[in-house]
C-alpha cells in the first residue's frame, strides 16, 4: 500500500497553511500525515496548523526543496513507518522553495504516490509578483509546475479583474485546474475525492526541473528571526508591525504582551494585511519570536529599519539565518 503525496507550494502569505487546515477538517485527520516546512529555526507554520493530524512533523532552519533533503527524507520515512494508518501525506513547502525538487523526491521513494502539486496563488498580488524583478521567476516556476491552483483572496479583487488573473495563469500553464477560494475553502474533492483519487491528477508530460540551488539564491531573499523575553504591549507593536508590514515581504510568529489574561498571540502578516489571534492556551510560549522574510537588494537597510521600529517596545535580539 503506497502513501498519496499531495504538494502543497505557493508564495509567502498565499494561504498554504490555511489550506492544509481546511483539508484536515474536511478529511480524517487521523488519516492524513502533515510535513511543514519553515525556513526558520521556530516553525511558525506548524503552530497554525490544526493539531489532530495523525502524524505531523515540521522541518524548520533550511528549505525543503533545497537545503535540508535529508530530513525531508527522514520525514516521509516515518510516514511510511505510519502506515497502514496514514492514507495520504501533505507536504507544505516553503514559500520560497521550488516544489519540483519535493516532487524529485517523493518519486524516488516506491512507497510514496505523487498525487498532485497544488499551488495557492493570492489573487491580490500576483500581477504584481510576476512583475517583480526579485520574486518573479520563482513565483512563475510555481505556477508553472502546478497541476492545480487555489485562486485564494478572490474577495480582494474585483471579478473584471479575476478573469484578467486567471488568463494570465493559463497563459503560464494552459492545462492548469483552477478553483477560486475565499480563505483557502475549496471543495476537497477538487484535491482529493474520498476514496484517494485526486481530481487534480497529476499528468505525466507534466515534469519540470528543478531549479538549481543558485537560481534559487538568486531570488535575493534575507529571513531575519527577532526574540524578547520582555513583555510587549499588544495596541503599540500592531501599530509597529501595520507599518513593518509595507516593508517586509512576510513576517509571523508569537508575542507574549503584558495583558493579564490570554496574552500570547500569532502573528502573520503579508500584503500588508495584519492578523493578531489568540494562540493555543495549551501551548506554552515563553518568548516573542518573529520571523521576518525580505527580500530585494536593500535588506540591510530593511532589517536596520525593523530592529529600530521594534526597539521602542522591548529589547529584541535580532539574527539573520539566510
Amino acid at each position: 500500500m503506497t502513501l498519496d503525496v499531495i504538494i502543497i507550494g505557493g508564495y509567502l502569505g498565499s494561504g498554504k497553511s490555511s489550506l492544509v487546515n481546511h483539508l484536515l477538517q474536511t478529511w480524517d485527520p487521523k488519516e492524513t500525515g502533515v510535513i511543514v516546512n519553515d525556513l526558520a529555526p521556530i516553525n511558525v507554520d506548524a503552530q497554525h496548523v490544526i493539531k489532530g493530524a495523525g502524524l505531523m512533523l515540521g522541518i524548520q532552519d533550511g528549505c525543503v526543496c533545497c537545503s535540508v533533503t535529508d530530513r525531508l527524507g527522514e520525514a516521509f520515512d516515518w510516514m511510511v513507518a505510519f502506515r497502514p494508518h496514514l492514507k495520504r501525506v501533505l507536504v507544505e513547502a516553503s514559500g520560497v522553495g521550488d516544489p519540483c525538487r519535493i516532487s524529485y523526491y517523493s518519486r524516488g521513494m516506491r512507497e510514496l504516490s505523487l498525487k498532485a502539486m497544488i499551488t495557492v496563488v493570492d489573487a491580490s498580488t500576483i500581477i504584481d509578483r510576476l512583475n517583480d524583478k526579485f520574486v518573479g521567476n520563482l513565483v512563475k516556476r510555481q505556477i508553472e509546475a502546478a497541476d492545480g491552483l487555489i485562486l485564494n483572496k478572490i474577495d480582494l479583487v474585483p471579478a473584471s479583474r479575476l478573469s484578467h488573473v486567471d488568463a494570465i495563469l493559463h497563459e503560464l500553464n494552459p492545462e492548469v485546474i483552477i478553483v477560486r477560494a475565499h480563505r483557502s475553502q475549496v471543495d476537497a474533492s477538487a484535491i482529493c475525492l474520498r476514496d484517494g483519487t485526486p481530481t487534480l491528477t497529476r499528468r505525466p508530460s507534466k515534469v519540470l526541473p528543478a531549479a538549481s540551488d543558485a537560481e534559487i539564491a538568486d531570488n535575493s531573499f534575507s529571513t531575519m528571526v527577532l526574540r524578547t523575553k520582555d513583555l510587549v504591549d499588544q495596541p503599540r507593536i500592531r501599530r509597529s508591525l501595520t507599518h513593518l508590514a509595507k516593508i517586509a515581504e512576510r513576517i509571523k510568529g508569537v508575542i507574549v504582551t503584558s495583558e493579564q489574561a490570554n496574552n500570547r498571540y500569532l502573528v502573520q502578516i503579508a500584503s500588508g494585511d495584519v492578523q493578531l489571534t489568540p494562540a493555543n492556551p495549551l501551548d506554552a510560549y515563553h518568548e516573542s519570536v518573529l520571523v521576518v522574510v525580505l527580500s530585494g537588494d536593500n535588506t540591510n537597510l530593511q532589517r536596520e529599519t525593523i530592529e529600530a521600529a521594534l526597539s521602542k517596545h522591548a529589547h529584541w535580539t535580532s539574527s539573520v539565518i539566510v
